[in-house]
């Protein structure tokens, strides 16, 4: 075959032939991503044993080489150069190519010639596969045919090669960006670099690499300035991806009489009728009641879970409310020690999640004083003040803030925040409500110490008292259009968890055998946060399959007796 025919290839085989010169003087790209710029420029020069006469030998042979106009400097002018010139090339490439198959010497190339001749050109090469080789070829060819008149002209063929050769990527290892590269290390600002200054800069290199002065590269050196670097670039990396957490972390500045406050909870202790984000993602409500009072106050609330909150009483003392959740669709270890509910699994690995935007909202408060922080990584929610989270939160709110937070509490459960004073009410605050509960299906259980406070729930679920005891703020209606939110607010079309089951059972969607399964009658969407309870499903014969979140989930068919495996990709 010749590779020549098709367009592609050939520009390809022309970017070879035109700048193999260029190509062999880069460094390679493996190695350029772990290199700064001017190690990158002339690290492929410092092999074991080079000297600096001959290490400044090879840069002025790659100088002239560079130097197009041969004015004695590189500039813009001589990557433009070296562009025109490559562009040429890739033209005449495509002219050659379409003549050698202009088997009537018309100046153009239809479909049936370019057949023949490839043919031709293969006949030693028999096969099917031969034959399907030559119809892509023929597709690519005649994709330059813009008119549609069946022919590829000598013009057409030209135009095409030249919109490839635009193509800054086809040319991002060739003479023109060895100079734009080059060029951006002029250090007096001209857009000018001097084969005096290509040298200096190269001598520079060459006596970083070479520690131990005697004029020569040992491979040991090179070894050594290879840690370096890599140490080095990590070292960058790490300082760039710090400056932009900051960045995406940034919160306003308070006022001189505004009293900061910090507050975290876990999660709010009620349902929220209305899903912030999606409908896919539990989210709770919880109250931030404002006592009565002149001081204005900034105040900061993270959330681990997604949240509305409600905010009452003396709002407009409320100078900022900025909001920061640390989570919204990523799973969470099933393990609730002070809300009540343990199951034994393995938690996602959140660390894994790609960063996204925090689901937190509220109400109350005019959208102008709400600010919400980027990133879902922001801050570390806690439980008490004098704890490693609560002290990085509260660094955070003071760098940007710029005031010292005068009051940080914080709770796993939260049914309501009073401010400034720091009070926090729950409902697990009530004595009769037990402080845990283990759900244990099978198998023996031992419990030591204390267990006065603990519940072993060995029947099945009981949807009325489960969702009283794991949400005790009940489930609350929420404006949705009074929400301020990081994400559209919307009510839920099937309430989360417990709640959602039971929306599902008032419409016999689903309903209960004596062991608590249930029973799936027509087709459903399971509920988000199924995964904090123990639920199981018997899919009716017939039943389509149901959608929605099937973590934490056990589906049994009845018509293969065996549970229904889905694909959680």
């Amino acid at each position: 075959m010749n590779p020549m025919f098709g367009l592609a290839r050939g520009l390809t085989l022309a970017l070879g032939l035109g700048l193999s010169l260029s190509l062999g003087l880069l460094v390679h790209p493996a190695a350029a991503q772990l290199a700064d710029v001017t190690s990158q420029t002339f690290g492929a020069y410092l092999q074991p044993g080079a000297t600096l006469s001959s290490y400044t030998e090879r840069l002025h042979q790659e100088f002239h080489q560079l130097d197009a106009d041969q004015d004695g400097g590189l500039t813009a002018a001589d990557a433009d150069l070296h562009d025109a010139v490559a562009k040429a090339q890739l033209r005449a490439t495509a002219a050659i190519a379409l003549l050698r198959a202009d088997l009537d010497h018309d100046g153009a190339v239809t479909a049936d010639e370019l057949r023949r001749y490839l043919a031709y050109e293969r006949r030693s090469q028999p096969g099917a596969s031969i034959a399907q080789s030559i119809e892509a070829e023929v597709r690519r060819v005649m994709a330059a045919d813009k008119d549609g008149d069946g022919k590829v002209t000598l013009a057409e063929a030209m135009n095409a090669a030249e919109t490839v050769a635009g193509n800054r990527y086809s040319m991002s290892f060739g003479l023109s960006a060895r100079v734009r590269q080059l060029i951006a290390l002029s250090r007096n600002g001209d857009g000018r670099l001097t084969l005096a200054q290509f040298e200096a800069l190269g001598a520079e290199q060459f006596r970083a690499v070479d520690t131990d002065d005697n004029g020569t590269i040992s491979q040991d050196e090179i070894n050594a300035f290879r840690r370096r670097q890599l140490e080095e670039t990590r070292r960058k990396a790490q300082a760039t991806l710090e400056a932009k957490t900051q960045a995406e972390c940034v919160m306003p500045k308070a006022s001189d009489a505004a009293k900061v406050v910090l507050l975290s909870a876990h999660r709010a202790e009620a349902l929220s009728r209305v899903a912030v984000g999606s409908q896919e993602v539990v989210t709770g409500t919880g109250e931030i009641r404002i006592e009565p009072g002149a001081e204005p106050l900034y105040v900061v609330v993270i959330t681990d879970e997604p949240t509305i909150w409600r905010v009452t009483g003396a709002a407009d003392r409320i100078e900022r409310l900025v909001g920061a959740a640390l989570s919204n669709t990523t799973a969470k270890p099933r393990v609730s020690f002070a809300s009540g509910t343990i199951f034994m699994g393995s938690p996602v690995d959140a660390s894994k999640q790609p960063d996204t935007t925090p689901l937190i909202g509220f109400t109350g408060v005019p959208a102008e004083r709400i600010s919400f922080v980027a990133r879902t990584n922001c801050f570390k929610a806690f439980v008490e003040a004098k704890s490693v989270d609560a002290i990085t939160s509260v660094a955070l709110v003071r760098r940007h803030s710029g005031k010292e937070p005068s009051v940080v509490v914080g709770r796993y459960n939260v049914g309501a925040f009073l401010l400034p004073s720091g009070t926090i009410r729950s409902g697990y605050d009530d004595k009769t409500q037990p402080r845990l509960t283990i759900v244990k299906e099978f198998g023996s259980l031992t419990l030591r110490g204390d267990t006065s406070g603990v519940v072993v729930q060995t029947g099945p679920v009981d949807l009325d008292e489960d969702l009283a005891r794991s949400r005790p703020g009940g489930i609350v209606d929420v404006d949705e259009k009074a929400v301020v939110a990081s994400r559209p607010a919307e009510r839920y079309e099937l309430l989360p968890g417990l709640a959602g089951l039971m929306q599902l059972q008032n419409t016999r969607a689903i309903t209960r055998n004596s062991q608590g399964e249930f029973i799936i009658h027509r087709q459903i969407r399971f509920p988000p946060g199924l995964a904090d309870h123990p639920v199981k499903f018997v899919l009716l014969h017939g039943v389509p399959l149901p959608t929605g979140d099937t973590g934490g989930v056990t589906v049994i068919s009845e018509d293969s007796g065996e549970v229904i495996k889905y694909d959680r990709r």
